[in-house]
């Protein structure tokens, strides 16, 4: 069972959470779009708190099995699985769930078990918090970006709906509605001058961006 511990924890080494948020913050400068960044920015938090979840998982497995050797109880012998997936899969639901209100059927046995569990929970309520905090952010700016078409939207229904157009008729203004509303968010774009009002870049990189804005 050791060599057991000792796999799953090589995992900790495979997997560094400075460089994937080096990652993410790559791919997230690479977006060209703001629907797109948001949805990259949802996706980076999920993975994030998915990996901080590996980690509580594997630790709780590893105190586990060491207190197991040892010829005491734990946790696994409550769990119902029967190889090192099995047990990993168990570990990190216990570890979900310690972050969400979400039900399962395994505690703490041991004393080393139960003080790993009250760092978790401490942990979890401020980690939660932020991402809580970190994704309604998100949310708010996915739903802001249509707010004014939305309201475009609404007007043009209720107009519909006040003068009593046809249906065949208002499908066609819907249709020409839509199309132009792509058509223009194809067409906006924003100068250089409202980036340098957000950002005042320094020469030799304003120079660079008016080369290539220009050529």
């Amino acid at each position: 069972r050791s060599a057991r511990v000792v796999r799953i924890l090589r995992l900790l080494r495979l997997l560094r959470l400075r460089r994937i948020l080096e990652i993410i913050n790559r791919m997230l400068d690479s977006m060209e779009s703001e629907m797109g960044f948001v949805m990259a920015r949802l996706a980076g938090l999920l993975m994030c708190i998915l990996l901080l979840n590996h980690y509580i998982a594997c630790s709780w497995y590893a105190v586990g099995a060491f207190e197991q050797e040892r010829g005491h109880r734990t946790w696994l012998t409550n769990c119902d699985a029967q190889n090192s997936p099995g047990f990993y899969v168990c570990a990190l639901h216990w570890s979900l769930t310690q972050f969400t209100p979400a039900t399962q059927n395994l505690s703490p046995v041991s004393f080393e078990e139960r003080l790993l569990a009250i760092i978790v929970v401490l942990i979890a309520l401020v980690t939660f918090s932020t991402f809580l905090g970190r994704m309604t952010s998100a949310m708010s700016q996915l739903i802001s970006l249509h707010a004014e078409r939305n309201q475009h939207e609404v007007k043009l229904r209720q107009f519909v709906c006040d003068n009593k157009i046809p249906k065949a008729l208002a499908q066609q203004i819907w249709l020409v509605y839509r199309q132009r509303a792509r058509l223009a968010a194809m067409q906006s774009t924003t100068s250089l001058s409202e980036v340098r009002s957000v950002f005042p870049m320094p020469a030799e990189l304003l120079q660079a961006v008016q080369l290539e804005t220009y050529s």
